[in-house]
């Protein structure tokens, strides 16, 4: 039972917060030292344990900030006071600290961010050679180029925004450590964004936690150093932005977290939908956000279109590889596949 008196609900609070952070610690104390993976399937099964136990005590903690009303104030009806958003973001940077200290060792995805942003300081188009092609000889390493994954036949996937900043990184430190660290930034950057929507919403701060706490990206971004973060980064810019009536700077972040991951673009109905699109001088649709948008689309794909159709990369292939195409990746389809014929 959840207890109703706010001062009981944050001191649980902060015990779940910091019980986390103890099964966080259990997790990366599992990596065996100079493993690129975790270190065999024992060490996986026990991980994914501690993960699973990280994963109820994260949706305790979800209905604790979630018990109270929609007022922003502490009680009943309200939220648990500003305190309580300064522990939960404390103990989410807690959460964090352990996984980015660690070598990543649940995906090597990072060893290709740092490899593209050394090429391209190197003046050369990361769409134009494979790792392994001759031509890139001279920028391998013991830290990084053996540990970049499909190095002998996929060129990168990535598109131009997430480039950009792999670029950004790399010069000022091309290692896997300053890419996580990164990543991390971009997730501070979506938690203050998502604090502003929240306080205009009227809603209480300490909602954050449904996302700062999340063991998932806790581990996908500060352990793994996965570019998602920069697609959430840019799409709570979009969301702020058009939250603040400003289309155009709405449309450019939507762009640059499409060309991030591509799947933000579903976004874009919800930031311009027809009813909000009219100006009452005149009755003019406003198509600043379309428009820029689509123009911050070519603007990030101009530096690169040296290569021609190459700029895509080996999305198609991923597509196959994955089983994305077929179906066959696509957990749904592979459950439902079980039960009838599709």
């Amino acid at each position: 039972m959840i207890p109703a008196r706010p001062g009981l609900r944050l001191a649980l609070l902060l015990f779940l917060g910091l019980a986390m952070v103890g099964l966080i610690l259990a997790q990366r104390g599992l990596h065996a030292p100079g493993a690129l993976g975790i270190g065999g399937n024992a060490r996986m099964r026990a991980f994914v344990w501690l993960a699973l136990a990280a994963g109820a005590l994260y949706l305790l903690a979800a209905l604790l900030v979630l018990r109270g009303g929609p007022g922003p104030g502490p009680g009943p009806g309200g939220g648990l006071g500003r305190g309580a958003v300064w522990a939960i973001l404390a103990l989410a940077a807690a959460m964090r600290v352990p996984p980015l200290l660690a070598p990543p060792f649940l995906s090597t995805d990072v060893y290709r961010y740092v490899w593209d942003g050394k090429v391209q300081q190197a003046g050369i188009n990361p769409y134009r050679f494979l790792p392994s092609d001759p031509h890139l000889r001279f920028l391998r390493d013991r830290r990084i180029y053996p540990f970049i994954n499909r190095k002998s036949y996929a060129p990168t996937i990535y598109p131009p925004a997430a480039e950009l900043v792999y670029r950004a990184v790399a010069a000022v430190d091309p290692s896997v450590r300053a890419m996580k660290a990164a990543m991390v930034g971009f997730e501070a950057v979506a938690v203050l964004c998502l604090l502003a929507l929240l306080r205009r919403a009227g809603a209480p701060p300490e909602r954050i936690l449904l996302y700062a706490w999340n063991p998932l990206v806790v581990w996908e971004f500060a352990g793994s150093g996965h570019v998602d973060a920069l697609a959430v980064g840019f799409l709570a810019l979009a969301l702020l932005a058009a939250a603040l009536r400003r289309p155009g700077l709405a449309g450019f972040w939507l762009a640059a977290a499409t060309l991030t991951k591509f799947l933000p673009a579903v976004v874009a109905p919800a930031l311009w939908r027809r009813r909000d699109g009219w100006r009452q001088d005149g009755w003019r649709q406003d198509w600043r956000l379309p428009l820029v948008f689509a123009l911050a689309l070519v603007a990030f794909y101009l530096p690169f279109l040296g290569v021609g159709s190459r700029v895509f990369g080996f999305l198609a292939g991923y597509a196959r590889q994955e089983g994305i195409t077929s179906g066959a990746g696509i957990f749904y389809l592979f459950a439902l596949g079980h039960l009838v014929a599709l």
